[in-house]
């Protein structure tokens, strides 16, 4: 591989490394939806918005304290 190539791939596996470990805080913190963690994670990593819609006491607030205190 090219130099370039080999950066791009280290560059992926670097990210691939840091959601792995930000999906694992999460759902040490938010336990049994990891459906959801991967849908919210995804609209962040793609800079879109998610609505989180649910009956009181699903943990939707948890959730978003949860990410914003993993992110930073």
């Amino acid at each position: 591989m090219s130099d370039a190539s080999s950066e791009l791939v280290a560059g992926i596996e670097g990210l691939c490394e840091r959601l792995a470990d930000v999906k694992s805080s999460i759902t040490k913190r938010f336990i049994g939806q990891e459906r959801v963690v991967d849908l919210v994670l995804s609209a962040i990593l793609c800079g879109g918005h998610g609505l989180l819609v649910g009956v009181p006491g699903l943990g939707k607030t948890r959730l978003v304290e949860t990410l914003s205190t993993v992110l930073g």
